[in-house]
C-alpha cells in the first residue's frame, strides 16, 4: 500500500512540474512508446511467500515479506508486445556469493495510453538457490514522463514447482533507448 501511495504522489508531483512539459514540448519530438525499443528497469522488490495458493493471493499476509532489489531488459518488438530478462536478489539482508538468485523470462503485452501504458506479462524462471524452475504472471502499470525516462510498478504471482508460491510487488525506473 506504501508503494502505491508513493507511486501516487510521484505522480502528482510530476505533473505539476515544468519536466512534466517535456512531453509535448521537448527537443526529442517522437512518441513515448515505440516500436524497437530497448529498456533497462532498476527496481526494489517485496516479496510475499503465499502458503496457501493463488486463490487467496488477496488475503496474503504481507507484513513477513523481505525486501529486495533487481534490473531488468526489455526488448520491444512492436509497440505492444515484447519480451525481458531480469534478475533479482529476492533478499538483501541475505545476499551470498551469488550476484543475484533469481532469473525471469517474460512475454509482455503492454497498451499505450498518452503517458501511461498498462501492462500484463507472464514467463518462467529459475530460483539458483533452491534450483528449482517457475512461472510467474502479472499485472504492471508504466509511466513515461520523459521520452528517455519512466516509473513502474507491478505485481507477479510466482507459481514455484516443488515449493511454496510467491507475490512479488516491484516498483522501479525505466530507461528507454
Amino acid at each position: 500500500m506504501k508503494i502505491l501511495l508513493s507511486f501516487c504522489l510521484l505522480i502528482a508531483v510530476a505533473r505539476t512540474t515544468p519536466a512534466a512539459e517535456a512531453i509535448t514540448t521537448g527537443s526529442e519530438n517522437r512518441p513515448l512508446f515505440r516500436p524497437n525499443e530497448l529498456t533497462l528497469d532498476l527496481y526494489g522488490a517485496y516479496t510475499a511467500v503465499e502458503p496457501r495458493g493463488v486463490a487467496n493471493v488477496l488475503s496474503t499476509s504481507v507484513r513477513h515479506g523481505r525486501f529486495g532489489t533487481g534490473l531488468g531488459a526489455s526488448y520491444w518488438l512492436t509497440t505492444n508486445f515484447g519480451a525481458g530478462l531480469d534478475a533479482t536478489v529476492p533478499r538483501v539482508d541475505e545476499v551470498r556469493g551469488v550476484l543475484f538468485d533469481q532469473v525471469s523470462l517474460s512475454f509482455s503485452a503492454r497498451l499505450p495510453l498518452g503517458p501511461v501504458a498498462p501492462y500484463g506479462f507472464g514467463g518462467l524462471g529459475r530460483d539458483f538457490q533452491s534450483g528449482l524452475w517457475s512461472t510467474h504472471a502479472g499485472l504492471g502499470l508504466e509511466w513515461r514522463f520523459h521520452p528517455r525516462a519512466g516509473a513502474f510498478v507491478d505485481a507477479r504471482y510466482v507459481f514455484a514447482s516443488h515449493d511454496t508460491d510467491l507475490l512479488m510487488m516491484r516498483a522501479g525506473v525505466r530507461f528507454p533507448f
